[in-house]
């Protein structure tokens, strides 16, 4: 039960009050401590909104280095509808004139014989097999079929006078959806297990279609078709077998190679369709397309300027068609070519002839659209991106100012942080490394003041003058790049890892690999190096330069080597090809044709050491800045500490305050039970001087 509480109706005090006021003056020390609290509260706030803008401002100084704006150049093209440019790091600078562009064509052949195929009158429209595997395909990668390289500008379908719209980007399944909703009277639907396309009638009404573009019905494989009346038509029959056709009775089993690539054909079981899916193959040196009104089989060499050689034919189907030429059949001696065209061009006065539309010369790689005319010249205009350099330089300025600025306002007079040690000398410092001259470059580019970037009177935030940037980065955009990012290295060697089986590893990127052959990268007891014809390494932009040679790929594709897009891609230089190492001096990033095995150990090392001498080693601004704020935003850095060290005295406080309070509400409960024990004394005394007082009475009665 809880104690009584007697409040001064005997001693005529306001015992409660005076409780009250004894406690309030014993709570002061909380009430200190609380504002403590408040201000530590206000000082961590400070150091997370400093923390957050020198994170931002690091990131934009590492930028700096890892996305270096000083090795991009921009390519100026005086006609893009000729050619288009893609630049590498190694993109010499420069203007370029090229003419007589010629680009590489395949040898191609079309049959002289038709094939003739029996049918039967339909008013139907069923396309022949086509090289897709459901609905979801799009127009624009239908495997091997002329739709994947269509113009579609002009692709309008028309069936029973309805147009249906077409796009590049259309799936078989929408431009289904979109003949149904036309309005046509008709129906159209996809056997994802024949791989056919098909149009029936809704009505009694014969069918009529066309298009703009014959080669769009082509692609589905219903040319003929186009502009006729259904009913009308003989619907071939493409599955019969080539022994049941009169127009290839000379045919007999057997094989025929083209570009070293053999086909088997048996005349019982395959029809000419399965002849042209073997053609197709992945891996297959050519395309082959087959079409149904005109009965003629067209053959082309897959790839760009490569010649169409048809070499034996003991099935007869290639002399049947026209495609064998000699006089004899079977003659395994002689060839049929169909000769193709190498990619040629002269620039500056030099020819050169690839089989491939894609150049590289100088780091630029030249992808060829189309011809030149007769004295067209088309220049390539090749220089630094200065509106890039700029655009980083501003941006490194910027967040500079923010940081400075915010730091500023927090260790001003008055200010929650003033005189706080760590954020002045962060403040100074950051000062410091911006006016700071940088060694191994010219005099006159060695500080940001000496290129337009600098204060303006008393103001600490600096200003960029861009005239005078703009005018300093064309002059030498090398000595701009050796102030702002770090270029070189001291070091001889770096361990990258201990193998991991992983293809991609990265190294520092402090070594200067313009000069390859001073690099070796050694993998467990491999070393790969530039001269190297076993374990060969190269720089990225040399990488599009390789390529096997189509006897090579044939042999890969035989054995097996080739399962994936991936590995033609090797084989045919887009990839890193096995038992190379290419090693990207940007991004600092090694690809390994093939994995090194888990455990190996992997380093890069230079062929003489590294020496300033040598190599212009110097610490950029930002790379300076970088590395001194590093270990302030990292997990338990400085301003990790500083927040937490704050939170710690926060905590400390909270606890004195709970066990403060504890021991003063013992406190008050002490006087209470005081302050009521001497108001039961006071009223025991009144009473008994009463009683006394009433004696007193009577007997003086």
């Amino acid at each position: 039960m809880a104690a009584i509480e007697m409040t001064g109706l005997a001693s005529g005090m306001d015992t409660k009050s005076i409780v009250k006021q004894l406690m309030e003056i014993e709570r002061r020390p909380i009430y200190l401590k609380q504002d403590q609290i408040q201000k530590a509260q206000t000082e961590k706030k400070q150091w997370e909104e400093i923390g957050k803008q020198v994170k931002s401002f690091k990131t934009t100084a590492m930028d700096m280095n890892t996305n270096n704006p000083f090795r991009k150049k921009i390519a100026d093209i005086s006609d893009e509808k000729v050619l288009g440019v893609e630049l590498g790091p190694t993109a010499r600078k420069g203007t370029f004139v090229l003419e007589d562009v010629k680009l590489a064509k395949s040898g191609t052949a079309t049959s002289d014989g038709k094939i003739a195929f029996d049918g039967g009158a339909d008013y139907n429209i069923t396309s022949g097999k086509l090289g897709i595997r459901g609905v979801n395909t799009k127009f624009i990668d239908m495997f091997l079929s002329p739709i994947g390289n269509m113009e579609f500008e002009k692709v309008g379908f028309k069936i029973n006078g309805k147009e249906v719209n077409v796009q590049s980007t259309d799936t078989l399944g929408t431009f289904i959806n979109k003949i149904n909703s036309s309005g046509a009277g008709v129906k159209a639907t996809f056997d994802s297990a024949e791989r056919r396309f098909r149009i029936e009638s809704t009505t009694s009404k014969p069918l009529e279609m066309d298009a703009e573009n014959k080669d769009f019905l082509r692609g589905l494989e219903i040319s003929k078709f186009a502009g006729k009346k259904v009913e009308n038509l003989v619907e071939p029959d493409y599955k019969k077998t080539i022994g049941s056709l009169d127009s290839l009775d000379n045919v007999k089993r057997g094989f025929f190679t083209i570009n070293d690539y053999t086909v088997d054909v048996n005349t019982e079981t395959d029809s000419v369709q399965d002849v042209v899916e073997k053609l197709n193959k992945n891996g297959s040196p050519v395309k082959a397309y087959f079409d149904g009104v005109s009965g003629k089989m067209s053959i082309v060499a897959a790839t760009a300027g490569d010649d169409l050689i048809f070499q034996d034919d003991t099935s007869g189907l290639m002399k049947e068609l026209g495609f064998m030429k000699e006089p004899e059949h079977g003659n395994r001696n002689k060839a049929t070519v169909y000769e193709g065209q190498k990619a040629s061009f002269t620039m500056d006065g030099i020819k050169y002839e690839r089989d491939s539309n894609e150049i590289t010369l100088d780091g630029i790689k030249i992808n060829l659209k189309s011809n030149t005319a007769e004295g067209e010249k088309v220049t390539i205009k090749v220089d630094h991106d200065i509106d890039g350099m700029v655009e980083k330089i501003k941006k490194f300025v910027d967040d500079y100012n923010a940081t400075t600025t915010l730091l500023n306002a927090k260790t001003g007079n008055d200010a929650p942080l003033q005189g706080d040690t760590t954020a002045n000398n962060l403040s100074n410092n950051l000062r410091t490394y911006m006016a700071s001259s940088v060694n191994g470059i010219e005099s006159k580019f060695s500080q940001l003041a000496l290129i337009g970037i600098g204060t303006i009177g008393k103001e600490p935030e600096l200003t960029v003058n861009e005239e005078k940037l703009r005018a300093a980065l064309a002059e030498n955009p090398t000595e701009i790049e050796k102030l702002f990012v770090q270029m070189g290295n001291g070091k001889g060697n770096e361990k990258i890892s201990n193998g991991d089986g992983a293809r991609t590893k990265f190294f520092s990127n402090n070594y200067n690999v313009t000069d390859i052959n001073n690099i070796q990268i050694k993998v467990g007891e491999k070393i790969y190096r530039a001269d190297d014809s076993k374990y060969r390494i190269m720089k990225k932009s040399d990488l599009s330069d390789l390529k096997v040679s189509k006897v090579d790929l044939i042999k890969h594709v035989i054995n097996g080597e080739i399962k994936s897009k991936a590995d033609l891609d090797a084989a045919l230089g887009k990839g890193v090809p096995q038992n190379v190492a290419v090693i990207d001096d940007v991004t600092g990033a090694i690809e390994f044709g093939n994995a090194p095995d888990k455990g190996e150990s992997i380093t890069i090392e230079s062929n003489k050491k590294l020496s300033n001498s040598a190599y212009g080693f110097n610490e950029g601004i930002t790379n300076k800045i970088n590395n001194y704020l590093q270990p302030m935003v990292t997990y338990n850095g400085t301003l990790d500490r500083q927040a937490k060290a704050i939170d710690n005295r926060i905590t400390q406080m909270n606890d004195w305050i709970s066990k403060t309070e504890d021991r003063l509400k013992m406190r008050e409960d002490a006087l209470k039970s005081q302050f009521t024990s001497m108001e039961g004394s006071i009223q025991n005394s009144n009473s008994t001087s009463n009683w006394l007082s009433g004696q007193i009475a009577q007997l003086g009665g």
